[in-house]
C-alpha cells in the first residue's frame, strides 16, 4: 500500500480514475482517514469525481461513523445509482441511524430506483433494529406503524422481521395484530413460520390468558415443541394457576431435557405441589434461597441432606417455603443464614419460628 501511494505521489497531474483507485485501496485497507484525505485532494485540485467515487467515500465515513457521509451525497447530485445510494444506506445502518436510513430508502425508490439486494438489507436491518427497541418498550403500535410504512414502500419482508414485528404485538398484549400478521406472513408473503415465530405466538396467546390455544399452537409446531415454548406455556400457567396444563408442560420439559431440567422448572414444580397444602409463593421476585435447593434436588441423591450457606438474613417467604419442601419431599434441609442455622425437617425448623 505505501509502495503505491509513492508512485501516485509522482503523478504531476493525477485524474479521477488515480485517485478512484488510492480511495478504493485505502477503504479496501481499513484506512478510511487516508481515503478521506484524498477525496478532499480530490475536491481541492478540482478532479471530478465520478460514480465510482462516491460509493467508497460513503464507505469510508461509514468506517468512520463520520458524519460527512451526507455532504459527500450532496455533491453527487444527479449521479447517484444505486452502489451510491446502497452505500449511504449502509452507512446509516452501520451509525445505528435507521429511522433516517429507511428515510432514505424512500427516497430512493421515489427517485424511480430499484433496490438491489445491499439497499435491501440495509432496509431491512434498520426495520429490525426499530422493531426491536419498540418491543421491547412494549410499543407495539408504533412498531405496527413502522411495518405498514415499509410494506408502502416495497421493501418485502423477510423471516427476520416477521419476528421483530410479532415479538413486539407480543410485548404489547396485540392478540388480533399478532393473529393478522402471523396469517399475512404465511398466506401474503408465503413464509414458513419457523420456531421463533410460532414462540412469539405462544408468548403472545400466554400473555393474553388463552392458554388452551397456546398448548394447540406448541402441539402443532412442524418442527415439534421446544423447551422455549413449553417454558412459555409454564411460567403463563403459573400466573393464572391453571395446574393441569402447568403439570403438562412440566412433563414435557423433563422429555426434552431429561438430564438438566434446569433449576427454574424444578422450582416451578415444587411450587405447584405445595399449593396443595395451601402456599401461595411469591412472584414477585426470584429468592436466590429456592434456587440453591432447587440446584440441590438437581444435583444430589434422594434422602441426602442439602446444605445451602448464605450472607443474608432468611426471608419469611425463604422459610416457609423450605419447611414445606422439607416435608412434602421429606428432605432434610440445613441453610446457615448470617444469623444462625436453620435446620428444616419433616416441616418443621430447629429455631421454632424465632430467627
Amino acid at each position: 500500500m505505501d509502495y503505491a501511494y509513492s508512485i501516485f505521489l509522482t503523478l504531476d497531474d493525477p485524474g479521477t480514475f488515480d485517485f478512484n483507485t488510492m480511495i478504493r485501496a485505502h477503504v479496501k485497507d481499513n484506512d478510511p482517514e487516508a481515503a478521506l484525505l484524498l477525496y478532499k485532494e480530490m475536491q481541492e485540485r478540482s478532479v471530478r469525481p465520478d460514480n465510482f467515487t462516491f460509493p467508497f467515500a460513503l464507505k469510508a465515513c461509514a468506517q468512520l461513523s463520520a458524519t460527512g457521509e451526507g455532504i459527500v451525497f450532496e455533491q453527487m447530485g444527479s449521479d447517484r445509482t444505486v452502489a451510491s445510494w446502497s452505500a449511504i444506506l449502509a452507512a446509516h445502518t452501520r451509525m445505528g441511524l435507521w429511522n433516517e436510513c429507511l428515510k432514505l430508502f424512500a427516497m430512493m425508490t421515489a427517485e424511480g430506483l430499484r433496490a438491489d439486494e445491499s439497499s435491501m438489507v440495509s432496509a431491512l436491518s434498520s426495520c429490525a433494529h426499530i422493531w426491536g427497541r419498540l418491543a421491547m418498550h412494549g410499543d407495539g403500535e408504533k412498531a405496527l406503524q413502522v411495518f405498514s410504512n415499509m410494506l408502502k414502500e416495497g421493501i418485502e419482508p423477510d423471516e427476520a422481521i416477521y419476528v421483530g414485528v410479532l415479538s413486539a404485538c407480543s410485548h404489547a398484549g396485540l392478540l388480533e395484530d399478532g393473529f393478522r400478521c402471523f396469517d399475512q406472513m404465511r398466506l401474503e408473503h408465503r413464509i414458513m413460520p419457523n420456531v421463533q415465530h410460532y414462540g412469539c405466538m405462544v408468548d403472545l396467546m400466554s400473555h393474553a390468558g388463552k392458554l388452551n390455544e397456546a398448548y394447540e399452537v406448541i402441539r402443532s409446531m412442524p418442527t415439534g415443541p421446544t423447551d422455549v415454548a413449553w417454558r412459555c406455556l409454564l411460567n403463563a400457567c403459573k400466573v393464572r394457576g391453571n395446574l393441569e396444563l402447568a403439570e403438562c408442560a412440566s412433563k414435557n420439559l423433563m422429555q426434552l431435557d431429561a438430564h438438566n431440567a434446569g433449576d427454574h422448572i424444578i422450582l416451578s414444580n415444587m411450587e405447584w405441589q405445595l399449593r396443595f397444602e395451601g402456599y401461595t409463593p411469591d412472584t414477585s421476585q426470584v429468592h436466590s434461597q429456592k434456587l440453591a435447593i432447587a440446584f440441590a434436588f438437581v444435583n444430589t441423591s434422594y434422602q441426602t441432606p442439602i446444605r445451602i450457606v448464605t450472607n443474608l438474613r432468611m426471608s419469611e417467604e425463604c422459610h416457609t417455603y423450605t419447611a414445606l419442601i422439607s416435608k412434602i419431599f421429606e428432605r432434610e434441609i440445613i441453610v446457615g443464614d448470617h444469623n444462625r442455622f436453620h435446620c428444616f425437617r419433616q416441616g418443621a425448623c430447629s429455631c421454632g419460628g424465632y430467627w
